[in-house]
């Protein structure tokens, strides 16, 4: 129906327009975002929009570009309440495109192209008037002046001015779109992680009364992403997941739902219901599926096998992976300003423990490299990384033989860490910094940390983790280690070594269950067993 209405040549491009956007918004839905993208520039160019196909010319002139307009086209508070509501039809067609199209290079990735529509959007609200989505359009260009061009004032200071302007608008449409766009790109990053989630909950909610189905996807996907990163209860954050995945399968927004299954997938392996632990495999997921969908779900992909890496140990590994997707390269073109600086922790970790084991220089400069900018994001405001850059700090100071640094920075970070209610990073600190006194012989107090590490995974929900962790040392522990310190039970103290084999290689239920519930038998229930009695015995 679409290219039916598409071909005809007597209707005009305004007429054409409402079934356009069906048709863009079709594409998108199935995650086809280079046609979407294509047919977006074409539309644009119809309304004397264009835009240049060479990126190396976008590249060359977008900083001047940016500049100029955050300079001279953001308009104040009282220039927004004068201001008149556009009426002209191209030009409300052409923002509308404009809008979709920034979204549409964004997840592509073309960063220089998505920053032009937004610099574009920006100029046309300074000149033309108030429009619907004037909020989304400063809300968005607030995200690009912090992450690409580190200027956090200027950001907050555009990022409150975007809710403002929604508050002046009529329409709620883009309302839910602003929240969520402020709420990842700004206000995640110089605000409490925890205190995001009840946004994504109002946006989420709202979306669903404007009925923007993309909005409701994309804030459940930020919600379950944010409450990982605050090291919400891992049991917990999986039945909200199994409570929402139905609702975003039904509105068929495959991207945000790909997402949510990862990370569901990630909880199964860390809570040990998964047949893998760093491999996003198994009952929710597939990575050869997710591979072939777009990629940005491979970049996706890629990034939540580093927190996998990092949890269960594998830093050669997850190092590797990291060097792979190109460093911190791999942050500005894929997620620009999204994830909340959260991967920074796995990516500096895992480098940073491949060149203490190897010392390999390629491994030591991209640590380094992850270090410092996690330490310029501090200092500009990111409060949400602090404990990570105290992790690295341990991290760079055990690697450049600095003891004493090392032990105060891996203490300091545990402490920040559980002070800004992340657990699973305290978890981190605290193994990183044992294994580190292992190195050193001091074999005690390695011990006990290690201890702390495990009981911190086991508070997040993470059982299979604080399990191979505390089977990878058992010599240490020895009689030292009570069952209720590792696991809460004795039964599941008892299996730590066998459960350990069973996740880092596959479920082997088959074969375990017959052999526990032989020696869960008396002495003459195993004869009659050998014997041939099959009955079962009343307690086993």
């Amino acid at each position: 129906y679409c290219e039916c209405v598409a071909s005809q040549e007597r209707a005009t491009f305004l007429e054409k327009a409402p079934v356009l956007s069906v048709r863009l918004a079709m594409l998108e839905a199935v995650g086809d975002f280079d046609q979407a993208l294509d047919l977006c520039l074409t539309y644009l160019r119809a309304l004397g929009c264009g835009f240049t196909r060479q990126k190396f010319i976008r590249k060359s002139m977008i900083c001047a570009y940016v500049k100029e307009t955050k300079e001279k086209f953001i308009p104040s508070i009282d220039q927004i309440k004068t201001m008149n509501t556009v009426v002209d039809p191209v030009i409300l067609q052409t923002v509308q495109l404009l809008e979709y199209g920034g979204s549409l290079a964004y997840l592509q990735p073309d960063v220089d192209l998505y920053e032009m529509m937004r610099c574009r959007l920006v100029r046309l609200l300074f000149e033309r008037g108030l429009f619907d989505e004037a909020g989304i359009t400063l809300a968005s260009f607030s995200g690009v002046l912090m992450h690409r061009y580190g200027d956090f004032e200027k950001a907050r200071e555009l990022a409150e001015l975007a809710m403002a302007v929604q508050d002046c608008l009529p329409s709620l449409a883009f309302k839910p779109r602003t929240i969520v766009t402020n709420h990842v790109y700004v206000f995640g990053w110089i605000q409490p992680i925890h205190s995001q989630m009840k946004h994504f909950m109002e946006s989420y909610n709202l979306a669903l009364r404007v009925g923007r189905t993309f909005i409701v996807c994309s804030s459940l996907m930020w919600y379950v992403n944010v409450s990982f990163i605050a090291g919400i209860e891992l049991g917990v954050l999986e039945r909200d997941i199994e409570i929402y995945s139905p609702q975003m399968r039904r509105l068929a927004q495959d991207f945000s739902l790909t997402h949510v299954r990862m990370i569901h997938q990630l909880i199964l392996n860390l809570r040990g219901k998964g047949h893998n632990t760093t491999r996003l495999s198994g009952r929710v997921a597939d990575e050869d599926n997710i591979m072939k969908n777009s990629p940005k779900a491979g970049a996706l992909l890629a990034r939540w096998r580093t927190f996998g890496f990092m949890f269960f140990g594998e830093y050669r590994d997850g190092a590797d992976l990291v060097e792979s997707m190109g460093g911190s390269q791999f942050l500005k073109k894929y997620f620009p300003g999204a994830g909340f600086g959260a991967e920074y922790t796995p990516f500096g970790v895992c480098t940073f423990a491949a060149a203490r084991l190897t010392r390999k220089g390629k491994y030591r400069r991209l640590a380094n490299g992850f270090r410092t900018e996690v330490g310029d994001l501090v200092r500009k405001g990111a409060m949400n990384l602090v404990h990570t850059l105290s992790i690295l700090d341990g991290e760079y100071y055990a690697l450049t033989g600095k003891v004493d640094d090392a032990k105060a920075s891996y203490q300091r970070a545990v402490i920040e860490a559980r002070r800004g209610g992340f657990i699973q990073n305290a978890a981190v600190a605290c193994q990183r910094h044992g294994e580190y006194l292992l190195e050193l012989n001091e074999l005690e107090e390695g011990a006990k940390l290690l201890r702390d590490a495990a009981k911190y995974y086991q508070e997040w929900g993470a059982a299979g983790v604080s399990e191979i962790l505390l089977a990878k040392h058992a010599s240490l522990f020895g009689s030292h280690l009570s069952s209720r310190e590792a696991h809460g039970s004795p039964a599941r103290a008892d299996a730590a070594s066998s459960t350990a084999r069973r996740l880092t290689t596959t479920w082997a239920s088959k074969v375990a269950a017959p052999v526990q519930m032989v020696r869960g038998l008396s002495s003459r229930q195993r004869k009659q067993r050998n014997n041939g009695d099959e009955r079962q015995p009343q307690k086993v």
